[in-house]
């Protein structure tokens, strides 16, 4: 069954949308003017005998701002092999988005350059080409992108992937009992903190690493990346080059104090 909901950005400043459990939701930008949401669940003849609701009741509410996607539960979870429920969310680009998602549910949001807030519990977030304010909180995050003021926040591990030798803006990413780990191109430039708990709890493999430094803090132990990148001590125009777009490491700062960061370049095999 398909729901479907038309929004102009007029009654929307900010778009709130609210998943249940096993929903999964994906937020693509584009040059659109108004917002069209798009809610499919399955209900098979059996489930939906099981259901007491009518099934017309069981789309998506639109409350002000906030549109509340349900949960239609499997009654008979062991059995039911079909694809989970999901809302997918077409907005310009420039569109405020929030997203509240309640456990097993999975968030994907592409190409947004406006503030996107994300805020699951148990699930998975991934953000991509997303230019604008991002504040994550999951259970676990995948990013990738090259710009922005970003702030993740996971319960277990985080990837990141830098798409850009620069990246432009600022980053925050913390996790809790998982790792840390960030890909980054040759030549990364960007100056970058990584915390651990421990001195084997950081592994570098990438390019960059003869230009990290150490430092004991505490009961912490800090790892900065200068930014000049593997090159920059090849030719004076090389270094002023890379210089030139440098960044406080306190702007980029990677924490895990539970398990490991890893800093590694994009592979090579095929």
């Amino acid at each position: 069954r398909l729901d479907e909901l038309r929004l102009q950005r007029s009654e929307v400043p900010t778009l709130t949308v609210a998943v249940d459990a096993s929903n999964w939701v994906f937020v693509e930008g584009s040059d659109r003017k108004d917002l069209y949401l798009r809610y499919c669940f399955e209900v098979e003849k059996e489930r939906a005998k099981k259901l007491r609701s009518n099934l017309d009741e069981l789309g998506m509410t639109r409350r002000g701002t906030v549109v509340s996607v349900p949960y239609i539960p499997n009654y008979d979870e062991e059995e039911y092999r079909g694809s989970p429920d999901w809302v997918r969310v077409d907005a310009p680009r420039d569109q405020p988005i929030v997203v509240h998602a309640s456990a097993l549910a999975q968030v994907h949001v592409r190409r947004m350059s406006a503030p996107l807030k994300i805020s699951a519990y148990i699930n998975v977030a991934g953000i991509s080409e997303c230019t604008g304010p991002v504040d994550v909180s999951a259970g676990s995050i995948q990013y990738s992108g090259a710009g922005g003021r970003v702030t993740l926040t996971a319960h277990e591990y985080i990837a990141i992937r830098m798409t850009a030798v620069q990246f432009d803006g600022s980053l925050d990413a913390r996790a809790g009992t998982g790792q840390v780990g960030m890909q980054v191109p040759l030549g990364f430039v960007t100056p970058f903190k990584a915390v651990v708990s421990r001195p084997e709890a950081f592994i570098c493999r990438a390019d960059i690493c003869s230009g990290v430094t150490y430092e004991k803090q505490g009961p912490l132990h800090v790892y900065t990346y200068n930014g000049r990148g593997a090159e920059a001590n090849a030719s004076p125009a090389g270094r002023s080059l890379k210089d030139a777009g440098r960044t406080a490491p306190d702007r980029f700062q990677l924490r895990s104090e539970d398990s490991v960061i890893l800093i590694d370049n994009p592979s090579t095999r095929k």
